[in-house]
């Protein structure tokens, strides 16, 4: 009799999880009440809900700055402009995340340089073969180190290490809202931070991003630049500059301030102490792996909860085979969310090893010759994503997780056998 869902057996969650986004009254009544102000636009940068998130945002973060934007990718794009990086320029990426963390260093004429993850948290590695001071040259401008699913860079290293290489660093926050690492914010020690307001995330109004910093020439540059190349119709300067139209629109930073109050207050401890339990119960099962928590993440945060299949021990059930088991029982879960960057389409690779529509990269950098073997057993080997929403429920739900790996784990013969529908 079979025991898998997914081979016809019983299925162990029946029940779905909370869903996302979630929203009530209070971001009902903040839409109203950016409708009655007749102020819907974001011209000129910041309207006022947008100053006002700015303002709690960046507090939060410990940063001096926040700049909000369209999205988060142009969060990124826009960092990188204001610190100054652009053509001739080289930045130390890991391979294993989003695709805007390297097509955004593209998009402003510089090089992405990548490097492989620590497999211990799937976040950028520092030292060694395949590490950024083995990628570091004369050529190297900055580090874009990537904060994935629940774990953080190890900002202690690279701050250290860009202090002493005068190198500038742009942290990717896309999933790390409201985290902090050694008792800061996260991104306050270095020179900026991106963060997404994409649907998905843990803070969102649909889209948007912010840029978070200390320095105000940078959070200065950063306003004209998503503001059509100006700081606004009174601009005694009249400083022009090439830019975009990025502005966030007042819908938007109301939502904002309205879910920024209840991530903090209401979802954060609900989310965290569930992951919590998770990464308990997961931690003693054969044949996963959870991934190593710092001491130094000393407010946990992030987009997900990603564990270890261990492939290689469960020889002839893939990681695709598992997590469509996983979800059969009712989990919601996904292998290889992201493949390595530099295995993606957008790299169709001229007789140079450069992207073909990136001449300018030519002599730099061959990207036929990137490996980032860590990456790719994470990618289609080993990571298995939940979404983080599933954690905003109850500690029965988090148990029901733990249940339904552990009963996939524990009938593996089903699924090599053949017998998965």
């Amino acid at each position: 009799m079979a025991q898998l869902a997914v081979s016809g057996g019983p299925r162990l969650r029946q029940d779905p999880f909370p869903s996302w986004p979630q929203w009530g009254d209070a971001d009902k009544e903040a839409l109203t009440a950016t409708l009655d102000s007749g102020h819907w636009g974001g011209y000129p940068p910041p309207s006022p809900r947008a100053a006002q998130f700015e303002q709690e945002f960046a507090a939060y973060h410990d940063s001096a700055h926040a700049v909000t934007l369209a999205s988060g990718t142009d969060a990124l794009m826009v960092a990188l402009r204001g610190a100054g990086i652009g053509p001739g320029d080289e930045v130390i990426v890991p391979a294993l995340t989003f695709i805007a963390s390297a097509s955004a260093i593209l998009l402003v004429g510089a090089t992405p340089v990548f490097v492989d993850v620590d497999p211990t948290t799937y976040c950028i590695k520092t030292t060694g073969s395949g590490g950024i001071e083995a990628a570091t040259t004369n050529r190297t401008r900055g580090i874009l180190p990537v904060h994935l699913g629940s774990r953080m860079a190890n900002m202690s290293w690279i701050d250290d290490f860009a202090d002493r290489k005068d190198l500038l660093v742009v942290e990717d926050c896309a999933h790390m809202h409201g985290g902090a690492w050694d008792g800061k914010g996260i991104g306050s020690s270095s020179t900026c931070a991106a963060f997404s307001f994409q649907a998905s995330k843990l803070l969102t109004a649909g889209e948007g991003g912010a840029i978070s910093t200390n320095d105000a020439e940078l959070a200065e540059k950063a306003r004209y630049f998503i503001n059509s190349g100006r700081l606004g119709p009174m601009d005694p300067i009249r400083r022009q500059a090439l830019g975009w139209s990025m502005r966030l629109t007042e819908f938007q930073a109301a939502l904002l301030h309205s879910q920024f109050v209840r991530m903090v207050e209401e979802q954060a401890p609900v989310r965290e102490r569930n992951k919590a339990r998770l990464h308990s119960r997961l931690g003693d099962l054969a044949g996963v792996e959870v991934l190593r928590i710092d001491a130094r993440e000393t407010r946990r945060s992030g987009y997900a909860y990603i564990f270890k299949y261990l492939e290689d021990q469960h020889e002839g059930v893939s990681l695709s085979l598992f997590t469509k088991a996983l979800r059969a029982e009712g989990i919601p879960c996904s292998g290889s969310m992201y493949q390595p960057v530099y295995k993606n389409p957008l790299f169709p690779l001229s007789e140079a090893g450069v992207p073909l529509f990136q001449d300018h990269l030519e002599g730099t950098v061959d990207y036929r010759e990137v490996l980032c073997p860590e990456s790719e057993r994470a990618a289609y080997h080993e990571n298995v994503w939940i979404p983080h929403e599933v954690f905003l429920g109850s500690l029965k739900d988090t148990d029901d997780i733990a249940d339904a790996i552990e009963k996939v784990i524990n009938n593996l013969d089903e699924l090599r056998g053949g017998s998965a529908k």
